[in-house]
């Protein structure tokens, strides 16, 4: 397998110019994971004591971080915003396409805030944003097919870990406009989203056009619902500390959020979400419930 990636398909890694990347390929959303995992792991570490292996951890993330941002990172051109590269090729060049790939990198945490801020808008340019999730290729490349597997098409999944990445830096316009814009396909999908579905733009279209052999229901693809309660909330348990987070906004649409039942170490949490506020209807005796300011995740 060329491409070691979750878009595993042949042409999946392709040049703006429609050329296919020559393996072995270093995609670079893996590059993040690997990042974020050692990030993980050092505060799993940090708890029981293990102190100097957990900072032995976030020392090597944080040189593998910054390799990331002068490996992948791409200035934009004639002011248009900057972008990471989807991935290096077999000679170490990028791979200078425009791809939801790179907001993988916002959930791990990889990109600066003036970085992410520039990732933030190339998510949200009609190339990317069909107007019924984030497309996984940018319209603009030569290579683009709507109906494709991963060139163009939109994938539930990928666009919510793509809004977790923009909550954790505060770009919570435009998470909520990517998360309507699902929101608005699920209806038509019967209220269960599919693997995929095409890229197509919205306009003239009105309604999300069916991948043929997409299944439904897929794991990823039903997995979807849960992400968007918790990122909706802004929810971010510390089991070790006894408390949790919540740091609520809603999309266009949806006016209320209303939760029974997340377990904890006691009992189980019941939340509640409108114009009003934030509202506890239950939890577990000494469950610390707090209000987050700021960034989600």
């Amino acid at each position: 397998m060329a491409n070691q990636g979750w878009k595993d398909s042949e042409n999946a890694v392709q040049f703006a110019d429609g050329r296919l990347a020559k393996p072995p390929i270093a995609v670079v959303e893996v590059q993040g994971y690997a990042y974020r995992a050692r990030r993980e792991l050092a505060a799993v570490l940090a708890h029981p004591g293990h102190r100097a292996e957990a900072n032995d951890l976030l020392a090597e993330a944080e040189a593998l971080r910054e390799l990331i941002r002068r490996r992948y990172w791409r200035p934009g051109a004639d002011g248009a915003p900057g972008s990471f590269a989807l991935a290096l090729d077999h000679d170490k060049h990028q791979v200078d396409s425009i791809t939801s790939n790179m907001a993988h990198l916002l959930w791990c945490g990889v990109p600066s805030q003036q970085e992410a801020e520039q990732v933030a808008a190339q998510l949200a340019s009609p190339a990317m944003a069909s107007g019924w999730g984030l497309r996984t290729f940018s319209a603009e490349m030569a290579g683009y097919n709507p109906i494709s597997y991963h060139v163009g098409s939109v994938w539930p999944h990928d666009t919510v870990i793509a809004c977790e990445g923009l909550r954790r830096y505060g770009l919570d316009d435009a998470a909520m406009r990517l998360i309507g814009d699902l929101l608005d396909a699920l209806s038509i999908f019967d209220d269960r989203l599919p693997e995929l579905f095409g890229g197509h733009h919205r306009e003239p279209s009105d309604f999300p056009v069916p991948y043929p052999t997409a299944c439904r229901p897929q794991a990823w693809a039903a997995g979807v619902a849960l992400a968007i309660v918790a990122l909706c909330l802004g929810l971010q348990p510390d089991v070790p500390a006894g408390t949790v987070s919540l740091n609520p906004v809603l999309p266009r649409g949806l006016h209320r959020i209303e939760v029974h039942g997340i377990p904890f170490p006691g009992g189980e949490l019941s939340v509640a979400h409108d114009g009003d506020g934030t509202k506890v209807i239950e939890a577990p005796p000494g469950l610390r419930v707090e209000a987050q300011a700021g960034p989600y995740g």
